[in-house]
């Protein structure tokens, strides 16, 4: 499924947050939404799932606009991961996940065999079905984002919408979540996360949509527009770019730290 962004501008009241934006992300792409807090990341991300419909513009999949579709038609196309859940009962791992399927289910309806069995394969996707009966609010941070990874996809959409995904989470886990995001984009499945992991985006990265005053500052495949220039531009920092791995790997380091050890004669 391919998102088309358009003329997309947002205001809460008379303050303006998103201002002419157009983009597109095209099936099987990982994009990361870069740039400082207060930029409109959230609220853009909140526009794209149809949660804000007061905008001016368009949001569109496979050429058809978003606010034409019920919630429920919606859910079949897009998922949204959160940072976190904190459910209000002590819910399996199998539960959580089987919370994804509701989109299509009648209302009032309970799961069935072919429900669980959705959940399941998801699970086994995400490579969490060793979880199934655990209690979720016992489980890591890691754990618990993939189950709800996992119920994005029991939800059988194809775009999943991530704000923020790895904040909450030790290096580890923020690894392992990201590695899963790369792999369900390989799969067919287009991801859009914000970050503020500048080389998390450039290493995973289909995508970078760097944003800067409401407006898109820079978007295209992150060896062409990630630079020491565009670090400085969207977060007011001078760095030193360090390159590894025959680029594969870009490092931004403070360049008051760079010239330290630059005088010292490290590398």
């Amino acid at each position: 499924m391919k998102l088309d962004v358009s003329n997309l501008s947002f205001s809460y009241g008379e303050k303006s947050i998103l201002k002419d934006l157009h983009f597109s992300v095209s099936d099987g792409t990982f994009c990361s939404l870069i740039g400082s807090n207060g930029v409109g990341k959230s609220t853009l991300l909140k526009c794209i799932l149809g949660i804000y419909r007061d905008y001016q513009g368009q949001v569109s999949i496979d050429g058809e606009d978003i606010r034409f579709h019920k919630p429920r038609e919606l859910a079949r196309k897009m998922a949204y991961i959160p940072q976190s859940h904190i459910p209000a009962f002590h819910y399996s791992v199998l539960d959580m996940v089987l919370m994804g399927t509701t989109s299509a289910m009648t209302a009032f309806a309970n799961p069935k065999e072919q429900e669980i069995l959705v959940a399941r394969e998801a699970m086994r996707q995400i490579q969490i079905s060793h979880l199934e009966q655990r209690d979720f609010m016992k489980i890591s941070g890691g754990e618990q984002q993939l189950v709800l990874i996992a119920r994005a996809l029991a939800q059988k959409a194809h775009i999943l919408i991530m704000d923020e995904p790895t904040a909450n989470l030790d290096y580890g886990n923020q690894l392992r979540v990201l590695d899963q995001m790369k792999k369900l984009t390989k799969s067919g499945y287009t991801v859009i996360q914000s970050t503020h992991q500048p080389e998390q985006a450039y290493l995973y990265g289909d995508q970078i949509l760097a944003m800067k005053d409401g407006r898109v500052y820079g978007d295209g495949p992150p060896q062409q527009i990630m630079n020491e220039q565009l670090i400085r531009d969207l977060y007011g920092i001078e760095t030193k770019e360090v390159r590894f791995m025959e680029d594969q790997i870009r490092v931004y380091v403070p360049a008051y730290l760079a010239q330290i050890k630059e005088d010292k004669g490290e590398k």
